[in-house]
C-alpha cells in the first residue's frame, strides 16, 4: 500500500510528518509484536529507518515516543535474525543522528547490542557496517561507551572482510573517534603516575596496541 500510494521515500517522509499520531499507533502495535512476531517487527523496523533517514521531524517524533528503547528491545529479543539486526541497527543510527536519541540509545544498551550483533553475524558485511555506524555515533556523542570493546570489534570486522571497502570505511570512521580518545585517557593515566612502573608499562603496551590496530585513526 505504501509503495503504491507514495512514489518516493521523500514523499512518504514529508506526508507522515503531518500526522504525528500515526507514530504512536505504529509503536503501540510494534511493542505488542516484539515478543512473538519477528517478521512484522522487521517490516516496521525497516519502515522506521526509511521515514527517519535525514528527516529531523520524523526522527524526533519517534524518539520522543520512546522508539529507541523499542528498537533495542527488538534487537535483544531477536538476536539471531540477521536482517532484523541489520535494519534495526540502521534505524537506531537514524534516530540517534537525526532525532537526538543518543541518550536513549545509551540507556537502552545500544552499544552492547551492536557489539553482540557484530559478533553473532560475522558473515554479514552489512551487519558489520550498520553496527559500526551505531558505534561511531555513540562514541562521538557520549563519553560513556567502552572504547576497548569497540576498537576490538571494529578491528575484527576489518579482518573478517579484508577486501570490503564499505566495511573498512565504516571501521576507520569508528576508530577515528575511539583511538584518539583511548590514547588521551591512557596518556592522562600515565601522567598521573609517572613513578609507577606497572602503570607506565601497561600504558606503553596499550599505546602499542592502539598503534598496531588503529589504522588511519592512529
Amino acid at each position: 500500500w505504501l509503495e503504491d500510494t507514495f512514489r518516493s521515500a521523500q514523499m512518504l517522509r514529508e506526508s507522515l510528518k503531518e500526522v504525528p499520531e500515526f507514530y504512536a499507533t505504529l509503536l503501540k502495535s510494534f511493542r505488542a509484536a516484539i515478543p512473538t512476531e519477528p517478521v512484522f517487527c522487521e517490516v516496521v523496523i525497516q519502515f522506521m529507518g526509511q521515514v527517519c533517514k535525514g528527516h529531523v521531524e520524523n526522527a524526533s517524533s519517534l524518539v520522543q515516543l520512546g522508539a529507541v528503547q523499542d528498537l533495542c528491545s527488538a534487537l535483544d529479543r531477536h538476536r539471531s535474525r540477521k536482517e532484523l539486526q541489520r535494519h534495526g541497527l540502521y534505524a537506531v543510527a537514524c534516530l540517534v543522528h537525526d532525532g537526538g536519541g543518543a541518550a536513549q540509545a545509551i540507556a537502552a544498551q545500544a552499544v552492547p547490542l551492536a557489539l553482540r550483533a557484530m559478533s553473532m553475524h560475522q558473515k554479514s558485511p552489512s551487519v558489520q557496517v550498520k553496527g559500526c555506524e551505531v558505534l561511531r555515533l555513540l562514541v562521538e556523542l557520549s563519553p560513556e561507551v567502552p572504547l576497548d570493546e569497540i576498537a576490538e570489534a571494529s578491528v575484527r570486522a576489518k579482518r573478517l572482510f579484508p577486501s570490503d571497502r564499505l566495511v573498512h570505511r565504516a571501521v576507520d570512521l569508528v576508530l577515528s573517534f575511539a583511538v584518539p580518545r583511548s590514547a588521551a585517557c591512557i596518556g592522562a593515566l600515565m601522567d598521573a603516575a609517572t613513578k609507577d612502573e606497572m602503570v607506565q608499562r601497561s600504558g606503553i603496551c596499550s599505546l602499542g596496541h592502539l598503534a598496531k590496530h588503529g589504522g588511519v585513526a592512529w
